[in-house]
């Protein structure tokens, strides 16, 4: 008897099943994403008026906890109302961050947005559904983000206060990783937020309490925090540079 059995695929059945196999996804994703934009869309409507729900929401999320990395920063997420979305499940590949924010003392945008969009030439998803190979072969990492200018008052400039030092080496990125607002106003994504905040926005209420999916029990095991609840900073507390040591994909 022998202690196991080898089987080979013949190339061509092989890059057909593979081609299906990424079809499959590709409709499964579409589901997802048009199920996750319903679900967030009405949280969005019910929590509108819900205090602080969006910055306890993003900052239970150990990769945006470091990414807001002064008491500044915080103190400006707590003007945050409202968190949107912009995504096509038809084509789901591009995709925009919209925060949302009251007056406040920092700056004067209503809104800070970021756009992760397909390469220029990149031809959109056909209208009847059907896959091509160049939505086969997509990769995230194929996304050009987008930044823009934030209209900062006077004397509040978190980009200016808190720039961003970071190296690559062949390790990965380290360095102090600045405001949290170079975010949008940086093109490249170097910390790879933009991914995180929709990981967190197709779950918002498991984040909200502090219960995320795919993290550890001690994930919030410092602070032992209630639900809803997480350190937003003090107006006293001294900020301190954040260091970060990211390994490379």
């Amino acid at each position: 008897m022998p202690d196991k059995y080898e089987a080979e695929l013949p190339d061509e059945i092989h890059e057909i099943l593979a081609a299906a196999d990424k079809d499959r996804e590709i409709r499964l994703t579409r589901v997802a994403i048009a199920e996750n934009l319903k679900f967030l869309n009405f949280v969005r409507s019910k929590v509108k008026d819900v205090p602080l729900f969006w910055a306890v929401t993003l900052l239970s999320h150990p990769e945006l906890g470091q990414a807001v990395s002064s008491s500044s920063d915080k103190e400006a997420l707590k003007f945050l109302t409202d968190v949107e979305l912009l995504q096509d499940p038809h084509d789901t590949r591009e995709y925009e961050i919209v925060f949302h924010f009251k007056e406040n003392p920092f700056f004067t945008n209503a809104e800070l947005r970021k756009k992760f969009a397909l390469p220029t030439g990149t031809a959109l998803a056909p209208a009847d559904g059907t896959i091509t190979d160049e939505m086969r072969a997509f990769e995230a990492t194929d996304l050009e983000p987008t930044s823009m200018v934030i209209d900062w008052k006077e004397g509040n400039d978190l980009i200016a206060k808190y720039p961003r030092k970071l190296s690559l080496d062949e390790d990965g990125i380290d360095g102090d990783i600045g405001s949290f607002f170079h975010f949008f106003t940086e093109k490249p994504d170097i910390m790879s937020l933009g991914g995180t905040i929709v990981d967190v926005l197709a779950e918002p209420l498991e984040f909200f309490a502090n219960d995320p999916p795919g993290f550890d029990s001690d994930f919030d095991e410092e602070d032992d925090e209630d639900e809803g609840s997480i350190d937003l900073g003090d107006d006293d507390e001294e900020d301190q540079p954040q260091r970060k040591k990211q390994k490379k994909d």
